[in-house]
């Protein structure tokens, strides 16, 4: 038996409430579920994709163009917002002339950034 199975019916069996035929029945089907899944192999994008498309049509949502474009993960919700911090701070830095060298360091480390095409155009005049 997998962990993840073994995880499932341990979490069902800690549920609060009586545990009745019906309610046994119920976590039996959803050990089968998840035994079905984790028969499948999947894992990281292919498991988000199978989990989120299931749960949408079980609940008669439709697959739209969202489900298509993810929304952003925190890493990248995360970088978005260094990356606009730190182009804030050499818009500062350009409007005060201070710390050119720093101005420069900063725009190295945005450079791969999608953000850092607005940087660099705002402060080409940096020296």
């Amino acid at each position: 038996m997998s962990n993840l199975i073994e995880f499932a019916e341990r979490e069902l069996r800690a549920l609060p409430g009586r545990r009745d035929s019906d309610r046994i029945m119920l976590e039996r089907d959803v050990v089968a579920l998840v035994g079905l899944f984790d028969a499948q192999r999947h894992s990281g994008a292919s498991a988000r994709f199978v989990v989120s498309a299931l749960t949408r049509l079980l609940r008669w949502q439709t697959l739209d163009a969202a489900e298509n474009d993810p929304a952003p993960t925190d890493a990248e919700r995360q970088r978005d917002h260094y990356a606009a911090v730190l182009r804030n701070a050499v818009v500062v830095m350009e409007a005060r002339k201070t710390c050119p060298k720093l101005r420069r360091a900063i725009l190295q480390v945005l450079e791969p950034s999608p953000l850092a095409s607005r940087s660099l155009t705002h402060t080409q005049g940096i020296a």
